[in-house]
Order: C-alpha cells, then structure tokens, then sequence
C-alpha cells in the first residue's frame, strides 16, 4: 500500500501545485468587486454568454454600470499578463480551450464579439441597445451585422415548421473514406436521429468525442434513446457521444465554444438552413484553424431566379433551393474557409427524395435545370 502511495504521491503534489497556483491568480488579479461580477457571471452563465455573443464585452459592462465595473477594471489587460505563468503551470489548456467550452464568460476584454458579430441576437435587446445608443455610432452602439438579423423566436418558429423527414435532405451519405477521424471532436449538424453521430462515434473512438445538433427535441430525444447502445454495439467502454437541441446558425444554445472542434458535418439540410451563409459562418467560429467541414449539398448547373429557390426552401426541396457550386464556394469563402475540394458527385432530378423511388413536391419553372449532389471538403482558413 504504501508503495502505490509513494507512486502517486508526485502527481498529488503537482495537481495540488497547479491548484494552489489556480487560486492564487484569482487572489492576485480579482479584487472584490471582480469577485463579485465573476461569480454572477458563472450563476447566470448562459444568459450572460448570450448576450456578451451577440453584443460583445462592452455592451455586456455599459449594462453593469451599478457595479461600477469600469472602475473596477482598470488596467485589467496588464493584469491578465499574470496569467501567463498559470498557463505555463497547467499546460497547453489555455491555448486550445475557449472560455465558451463551459458557458462560462470570459473576462478577456476584446475588440469585437466573443462569437463574432453573426451570431443570433438575444430577443428584446435590440431595442434596448439602440435606445441606450441613441442611435449614435460608437463602442456603445450595438453592432452592424453582415446580413438579416433574426431573433432566437424567429429561427425556432422556421425550423419547427420544417420537415426533414423523407426529402434528400434527409440522406446522410457521409463520405469519409478520405478523412481520419480518429480521437478527432466531430461536430453533425442537423443529426436528426443520431444514426450519423452513431457512425462518427465508432470512427473518433474511445479518444475522441462525437456530437450531434439537431433543432427537433424528438429526434435528440430518439438519438439519446439508443446512445449507450450503439456504444456498446461499436465496443466503445462508455459513451463518447453527445447530443443537444441547438439550430444551425447557433451552436452556442449546444454550448460549443470558439475554435472547439476538428470536424464539422452537414448534409444537403445546409439548402434548407434559415440562413445558410450564418450557418456556414458559425461553422467556422468553432472549427479549430485548419479544422474541416464536410459538406454534402446538390448546386445547380445555372443562377436562378430568387423567388423560385425560396419557394423550394417553403415546400423543403432541397434540390430545387440549391445555387450554383459558385456561388456557394463564395458563401464559404466569405464565411473563411479554403476552396473546397470535390470527394463526390453525381446527378440528381428534382423530385427525387430520400431514396430514388420516393418522390418530393417541386417548384413549376425548373425544368431545364441540372443539379449535382456535391461531397464538398474544406478547411477553416
């Protein structure tokens, strides 16, 4: 006994080293009032990382002004530089985990949003902003965003009124012959019922960590059903899966933080997405540099007129509301990802749903266009 003691004594010392350190920096860095806006941070933690996601830090502090935190954090950024010990202390954590892993907001001041100004805005606060703003431009006013805004109600009320059931949005192909994937965080978006997630599960392995998104609770609900099941089936020792409610253009509601995750996947649902250039953009705030987004998509083999891809997004024909493969190369590069490389193609019809003997309801005026199914792979610039 007392040799296994003596065995793991260094490590206890060293764990306890890096504790001490821990509450040492906290001792050094917060004063009392920092204290106290820290914790109120961690106890409203999501309420809070939504709003300083859409509206950055500073609104976040404008807000707070009866806890005098602008006095309070004078000369923060040099102290901060304290950190730099801690983290040599504890390792590479720091540099590879964003402060958005736990829903925890950072204390990290920074010139733009924690998320980027794309994310979805918290209902009710536009108002509020624009009004403490006064509608003059400046650090108080709230930021410009590329694009429609959209509201959290808003991305609920369209995917709730959504059926991803028997269209080819629904087909999960899920070309990844060409991708190691093992120990890998892997992120599939629009999972529906987890069978996608149950694949990727078995390639990442025991090391690695598979999730997946869906915006239907009774899918997630279905995937979670037979989560330790497929576990089992891929001789995994315990579950590596995860699963949460959360919409395309908001991974934040499944808790996924910035620069989080090494693979992103989405099949041909990325037509249908409430605005597929946010989607695509919120793709990249949680790849890693360099991490990759496997897409399946159907383009069309000329431009189009506007009201007849909407319509095919109303109806949910996902083949009919693809655009040409340049124009969606465009929409990744705008949203920082490298040229796409083509692992796949082939030929669709319009009405063609989940298996080529089922068929869709299709928008009248498309008959002489030709659509390609695409297995696209590209990295996060």
């Amino acid at each position: 006994y007392k040799e296994d003691v003596d065995k793991i004594a260094p490590l206890v010392s060293d764990a306890d080293a890096k504790m001490s350190n821990a509450f040492q920096f906290v001792a050094d860095v917060f004063e009392s009032r920092e204290m106290l806006i820290f914790l109120a941070e961690v106890t409203t933690r999501q309420t809070t990382t939504q709003f300083i996601s859409h509206y950055g830090n500073e609104a976040f502090y404008q807000f707070n002004d009866q806890l005098q935190v602008d006095a309070s954090r004078t000369r923060l950024e040099e102290r901060i530089g304290a950190l730099e010990g801690f983290e040599e202390a504890t390792g590479d954590y720091a540099a590879t985990h964003s402060v958005t892993d736990g829903f925890t907001a950072g204390m990290r001041r920074s010139a733009g949003n924690a998320y980027g100004a794309e994310a979805a805005p918290l209902e009710g606060m536009n108002s509020l902003l624009d009004a403490q703003a006064g509608g003059q431009a400046g650090p108080a006013a709230a930021p410009q965003r590329k694009g429609p805004r959209y509201t959290a109600a808003e991305l609920a009320a369209y995917y709730n009124g959504c059926e991803f059931e028997w269209g080819f949005d629904s087909l999960c192909r899920m070309t990844l012959d060409n991708v190691s994937l093992k120990g890998k965080k892997v992120l599939d978006v629009q999972c529906r019922r987890g069978k996608g997630v149950y694949k990727l599960s078995a390639r990442v392995g025991a090391s690695g960590k598979a999730i997946g998104v869906d915006s239907s609770q009774a899918y997630i609900d279905d995937a979670k059903a037979f989560e330790h099941d497929a576990a089992r089936r891929s001789g995994l020792p315990k579950s590596n899966m995860a699963f949460h409610v959360a919409y395309p253009e908001n991974l934040l509601e499944a808790g996924i933080g910035n620069n989080s995750l090494d693979v992103v996947y989405i099949n041909n649902v990325i037509n249908l997405a409430y605005n597929p250039a946010a989607a695509l953009r919120e793709f990249a705030r949680v790849l890693k540099p360099g991490g990759l987004l496997i897409c399946e998509t159907v383009v069309a083999d000329h431009e189009r007129d506007e009201s007849l891809i909407e319509e095919a997004r109303r109806i949910g024909n996902s083949i009919q509301a693809g655009r040409t493969q340049e124009e969606f190369a465009k929409l990744m590069a705008e949203a920082g990802f490298a040229e796409p490389q083509v692992v796949e193609s082939y030929g669709v019809c319009c009405e063609r749903g989940v298996t080529e003997q089922r068929q869709v309801p299709t928008v009248p005026g498309d008959e002489g266009t030709k659509f390609t199914a695409l297995a696209l792979n590209a990295r996060k610039l």
